[in-house]
């Protein structure tokens, strides 16, 4: 084996030129697909803890029933004293770094530039600052209070829509338990910035005490909510708390809320599409070069096969020289690939983008650059995958070559 190696890697190099384009456009390759999956990685990674961050947290419970009708953000009520025990319960468990009793449901704000619909919550401010993403996004005034009573925190583009400004009165109006309208004149206190219209629109926040007096919820709420280090480890929490609170839904946010996985789903089936099409672009380069030095060295093939050199090891001898270039190529792209995810890792890649011009919820919670993910068995699975096309792709011309007729290759012009 050793020998045939050692003919390989000398084939190999024999027209340095022809191998060095080959190899890379194979590590070009290989570096723009490792490139889009750090990128993809940290894309996800960011809207998904954002995503979580906005929607309530990581585990959320409800009453019996909720979730048949998650969309309608009905007002079932949890009695506070067992929303309360739900909080204390989370709050034990490891990686959770808060938790929170909000009240959650349709509203509607109105100015003297008309009304628009919302999703009204209220949220405890002292548990849910730092952890809730619009904590973080107050761009004029301040955060609420627990203590707050006839204030509200808009999003810009609510605000822009109604003509309403810091300090300004508008009129908020829900639908109570016994479904009868309710109405109650409010000041702007703070003024959030998604960096897009419809996000900042959808959600806007008042004191808990405040929704529960609005809403006749006197010592109730309708969800309670936890937060997480990070996304993905939910099922244990949900797993202990739904033992803990029996007659109550516990579910993970993206069971309540399935919309944003399922669309990035959707990018990264589209991201493996954009692969595999890179990927046989690069193999056909090596088909070709493998099958061009087919044709070059038939009068070689044909004297190692007239010496006895037998057909399975003259396949052997291509074969090993198509996963040197894979290799090779594979070594290359991934060391080009895996230290410029590192880098992006530190620094952060621009949004290509304006978020303004680009009105869609689900980039309005990728701020305004994107921390690219560095995963070291992304490198290993990538580099694998290279080497498998390059011999996938050498295998057609070593077959060819083996198949050559000793006369017939000797003769050859």
């Amino acid at each position: 084996m050793g020998r045939y190696f050692r003919i390989a890697w000398r084939n190999v190099w024999r027209n340095g030129r022809r191998t060095v384009i080959a190899v890379t456009a194979m590590a070009l390759a290989l570096t723009l697909i490792i490139f889009f999956d750090g990128m993809m990685g940290g894309f996800t990674g960011v809207m998904y803890a954002n995503q979580v961050r906005h929607s309530g947290g990581n585990v959320l419970v409800h009453a019996e029933g909720y979730k048949a009708k998650a969309n309608q953000l009905p007002l079932y009520p949890i009695p506070d004293v067992h929303a309360e025990a739900a909080v204390q319960f989370a709050v034990t468990r490891d990686g959770v770094t808060a938790a929170a009793k909000r009240i959650e449901t349709a509203g509607l704000l109105s100015s003297r530039e008309g009304s628009l619909p919302t999703v009204l919550v209220g949220i405890e401010p002292s548990r849910e600052m730092g952890a809730m993403l619009v904590s973080e996004k107050v761009v004029e005034g301040r955060f609420l209070t627990d203590e707050d009573e006839d204030v509200i925190l808009i999003g810009r583009g609510m605000a822009e829509a109604l003509g309403a400004g810091l300090g300004d009165r508008i009129t908020l109006s829900g639908r109570a338990t016994h479904q009868q309208m309710r109405q109650r004149t409010m000041t702007v206190v703070g003024i959030y910035e998604f960096g897009g219209e419809a996000m900042e629109k959808a959600s806007s926040y008042v004191a808990l005490g405040e929704a529960q007096m609005l809403f006749d919820l006197t010592d109730q709420v309708t969800e309670v909510g936890a937060y997480m280090d990070g996304v993905g480890d939910e099922a244990a929490l949900v797993r202990d708390m739904t033992a803990a609170l029996p007659g109550y839904e516990v579910d993970a946010w993206d069971t309540i809320s399935p919309e944003m996985k399922q669309a990035v789903e959707m990018d990264a089936q589209t991201l493996d599409i954009l692969n595999v099409v890179i990927l046989a672009i690069a193999g056909v380069g090596i088909f070709n070069l493998m099958l061009m030095v087919v044709v070059e060295r038939t009068r070689e093939i044909g004297l190692i096969a007239a010496m006895g050199t037998k057909r399975r090891e003259i396949v052997g001898i291509f074969m090993i020289e198509g996963g040197i270039l894979g290799a090779v190529s594979a070594l290359v792209g991934s060391a080009l690939g895996g230290a410029l995810n590192l880098w992006l890792s530190r620094t952060g890649f621009p949004m290509p983008y304006d978020m303004e011009e680009i009105d869609m919820e689900i980039m309005s919670l990728m701020g305004d650059k994107i921390v690219f993910d560095s995963d070291v068995m992304i490198l290993v699975v990538r580099s694998v995958t290279v080497i498998g096309v390059a011999l996938v792709a050498s295998l057609y011309p070593a077959w060819r070559a083996s198949r050559r007729e000793p006369a017939e290759a000797l003769h050859h012009v």
